[in-house]
C-alpha cells in the first residue's frame, strides 16, 4: 500500500524532503569556566526550500518495436528534482560536558513537527519526530581582553519522522535523515553580553520510503548569550542561506 501510494505521489509530481537541520545554540567559542557541565533548553523554528531527487524507470525501444519482440529495448532510468518549502518546530535539550579548557563534547535530544508544502499539496507529522545528536566542541584560542575567542565544532544529527497528513487524509510514511555538520565561529565577552557569528557547513543524506534524499548547505549563523543571573543565560541565534531560508532558535543555557 505504501509503494502505491509513492508511485502516486512521483506521478504526480509529489513527492517529499530533505531537512537540513542548522544551527544548535552555540553559546560561545571560549572555554568558560574549565571542567564543568551546562545544558540549554531551547526552542527551534526552521523554513527553508528543500530539494528531493527521485529515481524513476522508463521503458525505452529502438525501431518502434514492441518491447516483446524487439532485442532492442530496454530500461532507462531517470532523476527528477522536486522542490518543496518545509516548516519545522523542535522544542530540545542540550548538554555540554566541558573536559578542561579546549574540549567539550555534547548531546541533544527534542522532539520535531514538520509541515511541508508544494505543488498545491500539503504534508504533515505529528509532534513525535525524534531528533538526536552527538558533537565536540574544540577551542581554539580563547577570549582575552582584547581579542575574541575562537572554535571549531563537528557534529551529527540523526531525524526520523513519522509523515501522518497528506492533504488531511491519514496516512504512515516514515522519514530518516542524517546530517555532518561543521561551524567555526567566534565569539566576545562584553560584560553580560556575549556576540557570536560563525559558518556552519552541512552535509545530509537520507531516505523517503526508498526514495534518497540529500542536500548540502553552507549556513551563516549568529547570535548572542545574556547572563542575568550567575551561571544563568538567555542565549537567542539565527542562522540563513538566503531570505527564504533561516532558523531561529532561542532558550536558556544554565551552567553547573
Amino acid at each position: 500500500m505504501k509503494a502505491i501510494f509513492l508511485i502516486l505521489l512521483l506521478t504526480s509530481n509529489f513527492s517529499l524532503l530533505t531537512f537540513c537541520y542548522s544551527s544548535e545554540l552555540m553559546t560561545s567559542a571560549d572555554r568558560n569556566s574549565g571542567k564543568g557541565i551546562d545544558f540549554s533548553v531551547y526552542w527551534l523554528q526552521e523554513k527553508r526550500d528543500i530539494t528531493v531527487n527521485v529515481l524513476s524507470a522508463e521503458e525505452s525501444l529502438v525501431l518502434n518495436l514492441d518491447a516483446s519482440v524487439s532485442t532492442f529495448s530496454g530500461t532507462a532510468v531517470n532523476i527528477s528534482q522536486y522542490e518543496l518549502k518545509e516548516k519545522t518546530s523542535l522544542p530540545a535539550i542540550k548538554f555540554n560536558v566541558r573536559l578542561g579548557e579546549k574540549f567539550h563534547p555534547y548531546f541533544k535530544l527534542g522532539v520535531s513537527k514538520t509541515e511541508l508544502t508544494g505543488y498545491g499539496k500539503k504534508w504533515e507529522s505529528g509532534q513525535d519526530g525524534i531528533v538526536g545528536g552527538l558533537g565536540l566542541k574544540y577551542v581554539l584560542l580563547q577570549d582575552t581582553v582584547v581579542t575574541p575567542a575562537f572554535a571549531v565544532d563537528t557534529e551529527i544529527t540523526f531525524k526520523n519522522v513519522k509523515i501522518k497528513k497528506f492533504d488531511d487524509t491519514d496516512i504512515d510514511l516514515n522519514y530518516k535523515t542524517r546530517e555532518l555538520s561543521a561551524s567555526f565561529w567566534t565569539s566576545k565577552k562584553l560584560k553580560r553580553f556575549e556576540p557570536y557569528l560563525g559558518l556552519q557547513f552541512s552535509f545530509i543524506d537520507g531516505e523517503f520510503e526508498n526514495c534518497d534524499i540529500s542536500a548540502d548547505s553552507v549556513n551563516i549563523f549568529y547570535g548572542c548569550s545574556y547572563k542575568f543571573l550567575p551561571g544563568i543565560s538567555f542565549v537567542f541565534e539565527n542562522s540563513f542561506v538566503n531570505i527564504k531560508n533561516f532558523t531561529f532558535s532561542a532558550g536558556v543555557k544554565i551552567e553547573i
